[in-house]
């Protein structure tokens, strides 16, 4: 067109230069009409007015560099995980922001870009129960007697509050002298509790009260090993006629793998818990009573709040699910073979539980892929 214009006649380009105002009166008019208006200074930048109600103008906003700290393998994560998300999964990813930023605007700390936990959690509940038992318990039929929860501040790190009551057994009632001994429950105090399914519903009570739940805070389950949730909690509720374990308690945080992975392997025979020799390792004692369960539950939190401290991520390493894992059956052919107490145990509680364990990868916890349920109705078939 530039050609053109330059070879065409006075009355010709009379006619481009009509042209050209006509259009600029017509985009003008629309701006107008929308509400902006446009002049130009004498150096030809424009300004811009408005008729705009001042409730819809838009604040300035200082431009600030991003924060400092944050790793290629988190944005990385983060990039990919929004690409693949559908319209519906970003609608509530975007209240999810909405709702953390609420809290943060409402006084809540901010997590430090080192508490790589405090991306995923807003709290911990660390749970250890103390069960009927016999010195030898191969094959025994544990029933839970005391269910203990402490409730652990990602953000803050720190623990806020506990929860404790005793159960009463139903199908051994009477205790056994070695479980009065190792645990200090004495009959008494098993003989006035509630009974399993009263006692549940006294927990989740109080976490109603901290707001855990489907649309309240994110929160996961802490154990010192895979038993407390996957063996005790899933048997007591066949046991307590539950006609399922609850979602949220089939997948958990298994500190002692964590920190297997992430720190150092636990020495064995040595004498001391697993609770105790990860204590160790920070120089920090057991505090309270061995076997006692609020007090396990404590020191798993304590242990929480330390591997949180040195910028350890603590996410879901385990679930319930009716599928096998290739790994986890090739691990208990190895059990099978040795002649450890605690490994036949397991192997026999393996095969004898419907829902069976399973590692969740780190790609499966971010995608969210391990809420997957497959498991729905297998203690009612």
């Amino acid at each position: 067109m530039c050609c053109d214009v330059l070879e065409s006649s006075p009355k010709e380009l009379a006619e481009y230069y009509e042209k050209l105002l006509n259009i600029s009166d017509e985009l003008e008019g629309k701006r107008r009409s929308q509400g902006f208006s446009a002049t130009h200074n004498p150096d030809g930048t424009a300004i811009i007015r408005t008729t705009v109600p001042p409730e819809n103008v838009l604040k300035h906003v200082e431009y600030e560099e991003p924060p400092k700290g944050i790793e290629v393998e988190t944005l990385t994560d983060v990039m990919r995980r929004l690409h693949s998300l559908t319209a519906a999964e970003m609608r509530t990813l975007l209240k999810q922001v909405h709702q953390s930023g609420q809290m943060l605007h409402d006084g809540d700390s901010v997590p430090r870009f080192g508490n790589k936990t405090a991306r995923h959690f807003d709290y911990l509940v660390a749970i250890d129960f103390e069960c009927t038992c016999v010195e030898v318990i191969y094959d025994y039929p544990h029933e839970i007697i005391e269910f203990p929860a402490v409730l652990i501040d990602v953000r803050q790190m720190r623990i806020v509050d506990t929860f404790r009551t005793f159960v009463r057994p139903e199908k051994n009632p009477i205790l056994d002298p070695f479980c009065i001994q190792l645990t200090g429950i004495t009959q008494e105090m098993v003989d006035s509790a509630p009974v399993f399914k009263d006692a549940y519903r006294l927990f989740r009570d109080w976490m109603t009260q901290h707001n855990l739940g489907d649309t309240g805070h994110r929160y996961a389950f802490v154990t010192d090993g895979p038993h407390d949730l996957w063996k005790f909690f899933q048997f007591q509720c066949i046991l307590s006629n539950f006609g399922t374990v609850p979602h949220d308690c089939r997948h958990f945080i298994n500190i002692k793998r964590i920190f297997e992975q992430r720190v150092m392997k636990l020495v064995k025979g040595n004498g001391q818990s697993g609770i105790q020799n990860m204590l160790a390792h920070y120089n920090l004692s057991f505090e309270g009573q061995k076997h006692c369960g609020l007090d396990d539950s404590i020191n798993i939190a304590r242990l929480c709040i330390k591997l949180m401290q040195d910028k350890i991520e603590l996410r879901i390493n385990q679930r319930m699910t009716q599928r096998q894992d290739r790994n986890e059956d090739r691990r208990l052919e190895e059990l099978a073979k040795s002649d450890r107490a605690d490994a036949s145990d397991y192997h026999i509680w393996h095969r004898k539980l419907p829902l069976k364990l399973r590692q969740v990868t780190r790609d499966e916890f971010l995608s969210e892929e391990y809420l997957d349920c497959d498991s729905c109705d297998e203690l009612d078939e």
